[in-house]
């Protein structure tokens, strides 16, 4: 996990907690830290994310921002996560037990064309690159 600017003043603090689950609509999330306790905070950019999150599908973030300053404030531009596994570089995506031998590949993202192809899953293993064209 990672945000930007990491070069904060000694006078600000920037911490931040992650709460993960199966359902999107839960009403109630757990804030944790890099120990997985609600009481630690994550205050370096690039640390690995507890592993107590390890197979949620769902992930929010929070940011607690604090100054003992009054003319400098925490900034944060960018917050980002990295999904990774031992099979899964970032990146790449990894599909297990998919059924039949041609499968359907569709890419979307705003501000760039749909990208629409197939695969052929018989074989086994099969690798694609996926070039976004912006619109």
């Amino acid at each position: 996990m990672n945000w930007a600017p990491a070069d904060q003043s000694a006078s600000t603090t920037v911490r931040l907690q992650i709460a993960s689950g199966n359902d999107p609509a839960t009403t109630t999330w757990h804030w944790r830290g890099p120990d997985g306790t609600i009481g630690s905070f994550y205050t370096v950019p690039g640390t690995t994310i507890n592993p107590i999150h390890n197979g949620d599908q769902f992930v929010r973030y929070k940011l607690l921002l604090a100054t003992a300053s009054s003319t400098q404030t925490p900034n944060v531009s960018d917050v980002s996560l990295t999904y990774t596994s031992h099979c899964t570089p970032p990146g790449q995506a990894y599909f297990e037990g998919l059924a039949g031998d041609t499968q359907s590949i569709s890419v979307t993202r705003s501000g760039y064309a749909p990208y629409t192809s197939t695969a052929n899953t018989a074989s086994g293993w099969q690798t694609m690159v996926v070039q976004m064209q912006p619109l």
